[in-house]
């Protein structure tokens, strides 16, 4: 184990930009659903494509600042398991039209899930614009101690 000299600094770890990897992977469930749009009922195709444009939308936030790790893993857990899995399952059941209705519940379950997340994420937006408001207020305001 190496020490560190008085006065040494750490450096910061490296990021790792999943963003791009998880847009890829995405624009994969897209192809999914589009390949085997001809086997899917028409409004589970629909339903399919606003998932992942609500996904998308949460993803291009990215832009501005740093998702957080339960917004990543979130977003992951979609584009690798549930999304793909959901349709898979239908596809696997043949000419069974009783299952269409349960791919339906499945991709609104999900939408609304995905729905939840963008906003829970718009919603900590706001909270840090809160934050750093009241941190320029605290900063540039007149204190009432001010000797004018």
């Amino acid at each position: 184990m190496s020490r560190l000299r008085r006065g040494a600094r750490l450096a910061a770890p490296e990021p790792t930009d999943q963003v791009p990897d998880l847009s890829a992977r995405l624009q994969e469930c897209r192809r999914l659903v589009n390949r085997n749009a001809g086997q899917l009922p028409v409004r589970s195709v629909v339903a399919a494509h606003e998932v992942v444009d609500v996904l998308c939308a949460a993803l291009g936030s990215d832009e501005t600042r740093e998702l957080d790790v339960r917004t990543l893993v979130g977003i992951e857990r979609f584009v690798d398991d549930y999304l793909p899995t959901a349709i898979r399952n239908y596809l696997a059941q043949g000419d069974d039209r009783t299952a269409d209705d349960e791919l339906q519940d499945q991709l609104e379950i999900l939408l609304g899930a995905a729905e939840e997340q963008l906003a829970a994420l718009r919603e900590r937006d706001r909270d840090a614009m809160s934050v750093h408001r009241r941190f320029l207020e605290t900063k540039f305001s007149r204190s009432d101690l001010d000797i004018t």
